[in-house]
């Protein structure tokens, strides 16, 4: 069956198996496994207005065709406005069954008051998944 006919002859989204909102991530040059060190949930600022300071988003991503093209937004949730992006990121897939892992670079977001806040991932222009903090 063509995956294309089955949803209209749109192209599907992939699908987020993890996203994680971390201080770092290393990829080990040997064997390609992922590390991810300082998992964050929340950050933790002296006063406002702030900045967050940057740090890595970690996607692990199925079931993509094609070419895509991904970036992060932070929305403040109080104010219902964009706050922060990350570069974009252009996928390749080499296969419908194959998964990429991704790090992508947050840089510094600055806030003007403490309270919940979403890192949305954006593919093709469409929300994938999200993350509060």
């Amino acid at each position: 069956m063509n995956s294309r006919r089955a949803t209209g002859g749109r192209k599907p989204a992939p699908r987020c198996k993890a996203l994680l909102l971390c201080e770092r991530a290393i990829v080990e040059a040997g064997t390609g496994d992922v590390s991810l060190i300082g998992l964050i949930d929340t950050f933790v600022v002296p006063s406002f207005p702030a900045a967050l300071p940057a740090f890595s988003l970690f996607l692990q991503l199925t079931d993509g065709i094609g070419r895509s093209s991904l970036f992060a937004e932070i929305h403040n949730l109080q104010d219902d406005e964009v706050v922060g992006r990350s570069g974009t990121v252009e996928l390749n897939w080499p296969g419908r069954l194959h998964k990429l892992n991704l790090i992508v670079q947050i840089p510094p977001v600055p806030v003007s008051h403490g309270g919940m806040y979403d890192l949305i991932a954006v593919v093709d222009g469409k929300e994938l998944d999200r993350q509060k903090f």
